[in-house]
């Protein structure tokens, strides 16, 4: 079983870690190294965003598994997510339990479908995705590589 919170003050680090591991950083459109100042700046406001979502994921031994984040703009009427499983905690079948809570606390407050947008190359996630309930867009190329676009709608618009 896992467990989800709402990220705190306490998670800068934990997140920053993740994000900066190399097969994190190889599956993202911005390949750099994320430096502390420019994530904490990030993270300090993210926390406080209430379009947004960044959720933590706990195993039964209160141990972080893994976050989802989803980004919202209320301009917007659809959401962008991003998931990331701790290397140890990789094929556990977390992926997929973590993206479904997570879609479900953000839909509870927002009313917006949400979007993924998966290498096409990174068959692990899009299986994870596609078992989580979110359907193929579309294929296409995005910042210069092919990336499928997948949708979990809300309740409303299905």
């Amino acid at each position: 079983m896992i467990k989800e919170r709402i990220a705190n003050i306490n998670d800068c680090m934990l997140i920053y870690n993740w994000a900066n591991q190399p097969d994190v950083r190889a599956n993202s459109y911005s390949k750099n190294q994320i430096t502390l100042e420019n994530h904490t700046k990030w993270f300090n406001g993210k926390i406080v965003d209430t379009e947004s979502l960044l959720c933590i994921f706990e195993n039964d031994d209160n141990e972080p598994i893994g976050m989802v984040r989803i980004d919202g703009k209320k301009e917007m009427n659809e959401a962008i997510i991003s998931i990331i499983v701790d290397l140890k905690h990789r094929g556990k079948g977390y992926a997929t339990l973590m993206l479904q809570k997570a879609c479900n606390i953000y839909q509870s407050e927002h009313n917006k479908n949400i979007l993924a947008y998966i290498f096409i190359t990174n068959k692990a996630s899009y299986n994870s995705f596609n078992k989580a309930n979110f359907k193929l867009v579309e294929e296409k190329e995005v910042n210069g590589i092919l990336s499928y676009i997948m949708i979990y709608q809300t309740k409303k618009n299905e």
